[in-house]
């Protein structure tokens, strides 16, 4: 809004016009009055006219451009309140942190020790390590309840083809089982030195999925009461009495290492997509093989990769020659050098129809690679969907080439996957680490 100019005629003149109708600066103030209503907060404007709509207006009008005035000048004094606090602010953080850098420096150099920081510390250790073991406690109570559950439903008769003494797979796999939890004990001991032991404790965790599928697929209790299913969970329960652990010092990417990527014929900006299992039903690569046809459909510069033998290599084969992309996925056979591999791609995937605690999913996630696994039980143990890697429904390939695109185009995520994925195994499956830290913690609590 702009003022009339008296030093211009034609404006002079409106300006005098209005002097003589009353309604000039000086005869409006004389009519209008402003007051506090009593001890209140409000403010009370009236005018006094000839006419109350032109009273109304002009009280709206003196409202209105004292609310522009009154917000103008609040909020130049809030940014000058903002301004003088942010500088004190900063100048005091400064003061602050040096004060609390030489107290650290003083007591480095005299060795002074928090005790109450550190027993709060170590209280706090103390509290995690109760709760891993409550929840393992529990994993193992329901397990076994699980099973007792099932026998429960089983008549005498029906009860005498599930017994281990009358039947081969349930001897194998009793004796696999104890095997198995001979050899991690014995690795325990040793420190998670013994590559020999642990790479024949893998080797006897492949023979015991091997024989859960062919338990599961012919194990029959009764040709007459359908009950198959039950064989397959009763089995699936016990094997998830037998705790999955991985040595986090031999498969860490920082740790003697190879970058072999030449060697493979990629190049370093080249992402890589890798299955590495058996090439069996259980482990489903021909789902992989059908996400793989999408995924270089939509990013033909994806580099896709398989590592394994099995059942399955030939149907594998013919798959990809069908889909047309044989000659854009890599085959090849299983390799001792596994950690190189791992550290010289970006993507693991594992599309398992069913498992445990899939030991090659916790090498991967050590190794701080982006992992795609189905949603089932055992694998969801470790992998959490959208926090330390990426899930998909079993043999849903379109999901699962979805999930692998994602991951192409975002190395952000890669990397992030990545770094969860290996603090979740560090944490939650390395067992050395475990033992080690309630011997340190209870060891220290005693001394106090």
């Amino acid at each position: 809004m702009k003022s009339l100019d008296f030093q211009n005629e034609d404006e002079r003149g409106m300006i005098k016009l209005i002097e003589s109708s009353g309604y000039d600066e000086a005869n409006l103030l004389k009519k209008l009055k402003v007051e506090r209503l009593g001890s209140s907060d409000f403010i009370q404007i009236a005018f006094e006219s000839e006419s109350p709509y032109l009273s109304a207006a002009v009280v709206n009008a003196v409202a209105t451009e004292f609310l522009k005035y009154y917000d103008a000048s609040s909020s130049q004094k809030a940014n000058a309140s903002v301004a003088y606090y942010t500088e004190l602010a900063e100048q005091k953080k400064k003061e602050l942190d040096e004060k609390v850098n030489s107290l650290k420096i003083f007591k480095q150099q005299n060795g002074v020790i928090n005790i109450y920081e550190q027993t709060k510390s170590l209280v706090n250790q103390i509290s995690d390590l109760e709760l891993s073991r409550e929840a393992e406690n529990k994993r193992i109570s329901s397990s076994s309840k699980a099973v007792k559950d099932i026998d429960n439903r089983f008549s005498d008769k029906d009860r005498k083809y599930l017994e281990a003494g009358n039947t081969p797979y349930s001897k194998n796999i009793a004796i696999l089982k104890q095997k198995v939890s001979d050899y991690s004990n014995h690795l325990i001991s040793k420190g998670y030195t013994a590559q020999e032991i642990n790479d024949s404790l893998k080797v006897l965790k492949n023979t015991l999925d091997a024989e859960i599928k062919k338990a599961s697929d012919e194990f029959l209790y009764n040709p007459d009461v359908p009950k198959q299913e039950l064989v397959t969970k009763r089995i699936d329960y016990e094997l998830d009495l037998v705790v999955a652990n991985i040595n986090t010092e031999l498969y860490n990417p920082d740790n003697d290492v190879q970058n072999i990527r030449q060697e493979l014929g990629y190049s370093e900006n080249d992402v890589i997509v890798l299955f590495i299992a058996r090439l069996t039903y259980q482990k489903d690569p021909l789902t992989f093989i059908n996400a793989a046809k999408i995924v270089l459909d939509k990013v033909p510069d994806a580099k896709i990769m398989i590592i394994g033998e099995g059942e399955l290599r030939k149907d594998c084969s013919e798959l990809s020659s069908i889909l047309k992309i044989k000659d854009k996925i890599k085959f090849l056979p299983f390799r001792k050098d596994v950690k190189n591999i791992l550290y010289s791609t970006d993507i693991y995937v594992l599309p398992s129809l069913w498992e445990v605690v899939p030991l090659a999913l916790l090498e991967a996630m050590a190794m701080k690679k982006a992992c795609i696994a189905t949603n089932i039980k055992g694998t969801n143990e470790a992998l959490k969907d959208g926090f330390n890697g990426l899930m998909f429904g079993t043999g849903n390939f379109v999901e699962l080439a979805d999930k692998i695109i994602t991951l192409i185009n975002n190395k952000e995520t890669r990397i992030k996957f990545g770094e969860t994925a290996r603090e979740t195994v560090v944490r939650q499956f390395d067992l050395k680490k475990l033992v080690k830290e309630n011997e340190q913690v209870y060891s220290y609590m005693g001394h106090f």
